[in-house]
This record gives C-alpha cells, structure tokens and sequence, in this order.
C-alpha cells in the first residue's frame, strides 16, 4: 500500500513540474514546496515503519495522529500549484474555507479506501475503526490549517519582500523619509496613494 502511495505521489509532482505549474510559485512558496513534497515520502516511510513494527510500545495512537497531521499539510503542498490560480481569485477567509474543503475531501477519500481495504480483507470492524477515522478526519483539518497559515505567511513574506525592494518613490520624497520596516513603507505608500 506504501509503495503505491509513494507511486501516486511522485507521478503527481512529476506532473506539476512537467506542466510547469511550480513557475507559478513564490521564490518562498517554491523552496516550502519542494521542501515537504520530496521529504514527505521518507518521513511516511519512517512513520509506516514505526507503525508497523510497534518500535514504541502502545504508541500507535499518537504516531498515527502525527501520519494524518502531516499527510493533510504535505497534500496541501503537494497540489498548491495546481490550487493556486484559484486561489489567487478568493479572499483570505474563502481561500481558507476552499482549501480546508479539498484537503479535508482528499482526507475522506483517504478514509473511504482504508474502509474498502479493510472490508476486502474481511479485517473491518465498525465499533473498533470509527473512532479512528474520526480522529483522522479531525488530524486532517488540522494539518489543512496548518498548511494554509504557512502558505499564508509565505506570501505575505513574499509581499513584505517586494514592496522593501521595489517601492517607487514619489516626487516630493527621498529615501530617508521611509524606513526599513515593510508596515511602514506600505503606510507611506498608501499615504502617496491617497492624496
């Protein structure tokens, strides 16, 4: 089961880069990117191993928690690229709503395939799993918030960055009447903008 997730994983970032959807990212958006997209499946793979081998007794309950947690932010980061035009168009607060939406519908399809592996294999039991997919399910949101204030912050990190490094100064102006803080230019700016 590891190795086909692994597969799927990979071919779904090997589509984005043949597409050329990581050009739509940040230069910070871009390095968080990559950073947990290509960590993520050795992480999984250590976490499946601990899981799977009870290396920390009577853990499995915390470390399974964790899986779902950084699955949920790794699949946000992982179909960013492919999120981002549309995310681009909403606000912060309907940005939040759509991509705690997919992430929590990509975390229930998740749910819905472990039920049909366990029922194949006749190891499924409704009273002993239930609260285990809600306890996921609840992992994944949680991951899914995660992952959007990191975006979030990154692009205002991104933000701050350009109007430090490209502000255009308005005649009447110099640069000693700014300071080196982004709130400040950006006040300064606006004040320009006003009047």
């Amino acid at each position: 089961m590891l190795s086909f997730m692994i597969v799927i994983w990979i071919s779904i970032f090997l589509l984005a880069k043949w597409q050329e959807l990581d050009k739509r990212l940040s230069s910070s958006e871009r390095k968080i990117y990559l950073l947990i997209v290509i960590s993520y499946p050795f992480l999984e793979t250590i976490i499946k191993y601990f899981l799977i081998n009870n290396l920390i007794e009577k853990s499995w309950f915390w470390i399974n928690r964790i899986e779902h947690f950084l699955s949920a932010l790794a699949i946000e980061m992982l179909f960013y690229p492919f999120l981002k035009p549309t995310i681009n168009k909403l606000n912060t607060k309907e940005a939040f709503i759509f991509i705690v939406c997919v992430i929590a519908f990509i975390g229930s399809l998740n749910e819905f395939l472990e039920y049909f592996i366990r029922y194949l294999l006749g190891t499924y039991q409704v009273s002993h799993f239930y609260w285990d997919t809600i306890y996921d399910m609840v992992m994944n949101i949680f991951g899914a918030v995660t992952g959007f204030l990191i975006l979030n912050r990154s692009k205002g990190a991104n933000m701050r960055h350009t109007l430090r490094h490209s502000v255009i100064i308005p005649h009447g102006l110099n640069k000693s009447t700014l300071s080196n803080s982004p709130d400040e230019i950006e006040k300064s700016f606006k004040r320009i903008t006003i009047k």
